[in-house]
């Protein structure tokens, strides 16, 4: 699958798509679109059309199967089965290549096709795209969307590459209805591109600058520094998978409004959070509306009397955590989400809405900030060594070649420059300079008429400077990419 941070994606596939897309007539661009989705998915690696051809033929059937009959229980419950089985099926082929399933494959199936088969990748994606399958044919099951009739359509809804690689988790329906509107207007595109360029920015400038401090730690076999690295690496993480996943979650959006789609947005200032629940309606906004909408609605109209609320959060983000991936480390992250969640449902939520605001912030972050270590770490013994060299244990520490430990300890200003910017973007004046800045624009408009484009000028630059890194192979793969 092509990049959106990659050279050829961005000097190749994305101008000329753009420009055939604005020449064309409106009637060819579903199509356009479409070719362009696959080419998209099929770069580097055909492997993942498999996966996607499977997708989209079993729910364009069980879509107008369940449309036929939609109190009928079993027929949704097999489409959900059927979803969930092909995403298990990736997640656990791709991450422990069970030797029982590769005899298997190696007794029943010809070389070339047994070779093909224990090569297959995660398509990047596929934990999205399935979770838009299960709420399509829910979403069928309940009438609120009629099955789609249009194969060309519903592949066009699955395959829609913008929302492929990090999301966000889009309805069927937006993007049905948006079919049907009119051609984005030239303001559209301007606007998309550069929400499109404010992504990579933050993505290449911010998150790659702290992914040195923060790789280079989680990397290693075990967790061999200081607890001033620790301390560091645990804050560069923290910040890293924050620009990192909301610069891909930019371009995403960015690239909708190019070509005439909304998508939902997926962060709305998460840092600012006062509890954990309010981070969870300001972080993976999509992911978190999907588990409550899908999972944590239904499980509530048949809550248990004692403790029922709590168990079934707890429910909720034990599947949140697996959705990341079928390691503990993902399944202790949600359960340290959801066991948060789950107290502050109880008196001490009401308690904490009545704190002192900084100590709300600090409850807030110190929850996040601790559980990224299991989100990160290879796996839990890394992650309790990590917590060990956390509380001060010096412990066992024995020197490391520079080759394996780059660039730690040694760091350069760039990456340093990048964690202070990371910090200050997430801090009340960031908020204040941008609220000052608009107000001036409105309150004399001959400084708007020119605050427009000293702005553009200003993204220009950094953009430019975003891909002197790419060039310079200062690249990162995303986070999230793998999900």
């Amino acid at each position: 699958m092509m990049d959106f941070t990659s050279l050829t994606f961005l000097f190749l596939f994305l101008p000329l798509l753009v420009g055939i897309y604005l020449l064309v007539q409106e009637r060819f661009r579903p199509a356009l679109l479409l070719v362009a989705s696959l080419l998209f998915l099929a770069w580097g690696s055909s492997s993942a059309l498999f996966a996607f051809a499977f997708l989209i033929g079993g729910n364009f059937i069980f879509g107008q199967w369940i449309e036929k009959s939609p109190v009928s229980k079993s027929r949704l419950t097999l489409g959900v089965i059927f979803n969930l089985a092909l995403l298990i099926f990736y997640k656990v082929f791709t991450t422990y290549k069970p030797i029982w399933f590769v005899t298997a494959f190696e007794r029943v199936l010809p070389d070339a096709v047994e070779k093909s088969i224990l090569e297959l990748v995660y398509p990047i994606g596929l934990s999205y795209i399935a979770l838009q399958m299960i709420s399509y044919l829910v979403d069928v099951a309940r009438g609120t969307v009629s099955g789609e009739k249009n194969f060309l359509h519903f592949a066009f809804y699955v395959t829609l590459f913008p929302k492929i690689p990090t999301g966000p988790i889009t309805a069927y329906r937006s993007i049905r209805e948006n079919l049907s509107a009119p051609a984005p207007a030239l303001s559209d595109v301007a606007d998309g591109l550069r929400r499109f360029a404010i992504g990579l920015i933050k993505k290449t400038l911010i998150a790659d600058g702290l992914a040195k401090i923060a790789n280079p730690a989680f990397n290693l076999p075990s967790p061999n520094f200081s607890p001033q690295i620790a301390w560091l690496a645990l804050l560069a993480f923290t910040l890293q998978i924050y620009y990192d996943f909301s610069g891909f979650t930019d371009m995403a959006i960015g690239l909708g409004r190019v070509f005439g789609f909304t998508f939902p947005e997926n962060f709305n200032q998460p840092f600012t959070a006062k509890s954990v629940g309010e981070f969870w309606r300001r972080w993976h906004m999509s992911l978190s509306a999907w588990f409550r909408e899908y999972v944590f609605y239904p499980l509530e109209r048949r809550r248990i009397p004692l403790f029922g609320q709590q168990l079934n959060i707890l429910i909720v983000f034990a599947f949140t955590g697996l959705w990341h991936g079928l390691t503990p480390t993902f399944l202790v992250w949600g359960l340290i989400h959801g066991l948060a969640l789950a107290l502050e449902s109880t008196a001490f939520g009401r308690w904490l809405k009545s704190a002192w605001r900084p100590a709300q912030f600090v409850y807030t972050f110190s929850i996040v900030a601790f559980s990224w270590i299991f989100f990160r770490s290879p796996s839990l013994t890394f992650s309790l060594q990590f917590i060990q060299r956390l509380a001060g244990d010096t412990a066992n520490i024995t020197p490391l070649p520079f080759s394996v430990t780059r660039p730690l300890p040694f760091i350069d200003p760039t990456t340093w420059i990048a964690l202070a910017v990371a910090i200050l973007l997430q801090t009340p004046l960031a908020s204040l300079l941008t609220s000052w800045w608009a107000r001036l624009s409105g309150r004399f408009p001959r400084f708007g008429i020119f605050s427009r484009p000293l702005t553009d000028v200003f993204l220009l630059a950094l953009f430019w400077s975003a891909i002197a890194v790419l060039v310079s192979g200062g690249f990162a793969p995303g986070i999230y990419d793998k999900f």
